[in-house]
């Protein structure tokens, strides 16, 4: 079963996850680092990947706490 989860949508942060039940993919990753690691249960290992849309802060403000956690994040050359 895939499971989609809106953790925060708007103009001050967005963060969804889509999930097979054994691994998740971000999309986005707007949330303060805490809030992040706490939408996810603190089971950041489980993350296969995010993908990043845009570089607006509302929707990369972790990218890079996210990228040191060792989470792989697929953007377009222009977003990087």
């Amino acid at each position: 079963m895939i499971d989609f989860q809106s953790h925060a949508s708007g103009s001050s942060a967005n963060l969804y996850t889509v999930s097979d039940g054994k691994s998740k993919l971000m999309i986005e990753c707007g949330r303060p680092w805490r809030k992040l690691q706490k939408a996810l249960d603190f089971q950041v290992s489980s993350v296969a990947g995010a993908l990043l849309t845009h570089r607006h802060g509302d929707h990369s403000k972790s990218a890079k706490d996210v990228m040191k956690a060792g989470i792989d994040i697929y953007m377009s050359r222009k977003t990087a």
